[in-house]
């Protein structure tokens, strides 16, 4: 043979053992109980105290508030849409790259405060147009900030401390940062 087994038969001890597996073999396994059914209540427990605790952890990281919108009125005097003194005016400083400021508030644009010729922002400049309009309007106190990509975080931090004081006066402290598109 081939296998390198010798071709006698086998003896008593291995017909033992082979009985003995195939008695194992045929033992029955234990149904399985499908009439039970699955308690639902615990789970159901468990799942209500994780959706409640997801929605006060949820409600209390969303910031709630309302929006003040207030519709455009209609008037066909020039001066009447112009804002008055110690109106809230929405004032807004947009950093150009290529020109410099720009300024605009409440529907109306203020000539750009260029750069110098440097090519450097003039902040100096900016910081005494924003007193001006402070003069104005001495209950303002926010200002949005907007800059493209292409400026720099540095000329963003230089801009907002040229906006908020002049000297020991306070212009605009509250300033709300956006990017222009």
């Amino acid at each position: 043979m081939s296998n390198g087994r010798s071709a006698t038969a086998p003896s008593k001890a291995e017909r033992d053992f082979a009985f003995v597996l195939w008695k194992r073999g045929k033992k029955k396994i234990p149904e399985f109980e499908a009439h039970r059914e699955i308690e639902l209540v615990p789970y159901l427990d468990v799942m209500m105290n994780l959706v409640i605790f997801m929605l006060v952890t949820i409600a209390s990281f969303m910031p709630l508030g309302i929006l003040n919108i207030f519709p455009p009125t209609i008037s066909r005097d020039a001066e009447a849409s112009q804002p008055k003194p110690g109106e809230s005016m929405n004032l807004t400083v947009a950093v150009d790259m290529a020109a410099g400021f720009r300024i605009v508030g409440s529907g109306a644009a203020l000539p750009i405060v260029p750069k110098k010729a440097t090519g450097d922002f003039d902040f100096d400049a900016l910081t005494e147009r924003l007193a001006e309009i402070k003069k104005n309007y001495p209950n303002e106190r926010s200002v949005n900030l907007t800059a493209d990509a292409t400026v720099r975080y540095e000329t963003v931090i230089k801009t907002m401390d040229a906006m908020r004081s002049k000297g020991k006066d306070i212009l605009f402290d509250d300033v709300k940062i956006g990017v222009a598109e």
